[in-house]
């Protein structure tokens, strides 16, 4: 992979001047993927319930809430 090398230099630049987050989605980087053996005990409902988590809207208001303590948002 030509990019190996320097896959992470944009990243090392951009920390020098500003504060970078990476958010990892379920299923990839080091998150684990959502398979019979993450969820086997899960009742129907509860697997309902856990599997909002990772909707886009919920998604969004996670970052929303890092973003606003990262930056001591007072709004």
């Amino acid at each position: 992979n030509h990019q190996g090398t320097n896959q992470f230099g944009w990243i090392q630049r951009a920390s020098e001047e500003y504060k970078v987050l990476l958010l990892d989605q379920r299923g990839t980087g080091l998150s684990s993927p959502i398979d019979s053996n993450s969820i086997g005990s899960f009742s129907d409902q509860e697997l309902a319930e856990y599997l909002t988590f990772f909707r886009a809207d919920n998604i969004v208001r996670d970052a929303e809430e890092i973003r606003k303590n990262l930056i001591q948002d007072k709004k």
